[in-house]
């Protein structure tokens, strides 16, 4: 699931997290403060798709979480032994996990 929610790169990009030093941050694309323009993400739930950008994202060894211009948001976490966990959100209500299959959130524009 994480792939279809953060791209292919991010069992990968994950991986290299926990394997640096202990890092926590969070990046503010609303604020202005980054100084640069917000990623897009084209986010699909079904066969309906929407391009919207990144609010903020936050990051340490063992939670991620992601908030977009549309209202979805991200709330993943990996515990020392197991396997990592998300939750999806749209307009702060969550959606029932059965669903997770149905949405996938890639940066956009998607590269095949």
């Amino acid at each position: 699931m994480l792939a279809k929610i953060y791209g292919a790169g991010a069992a990968l990009g994950f991986s290299l997290l926990l394997a640096s030093p202990v890092q926590a941050g969070c990046a503010n694309f609303v604020d202005g403060s980054l100084g640069s323009d917000p990623p897009s993400y084209q986010i699909c739930y079904k066969d309906s798709c929407e391009i919207t950008t990144l609010d903020w994202e936050c990051a340490n060894v063992t939670q991620w979480s992601r908030q977009f211009a549309s209202g979805w948001a991200t709330y993943c976490e990996a515990p020392e032994t197991g396997d990592a966990t998300c939750e999806i959100y749209w307009q702060d209500r969550p959606i029932a996990s059965e669903k997770y299959d149905d949405i996938s959130i890639e940066p956009y524009p998607v590269e095949n």
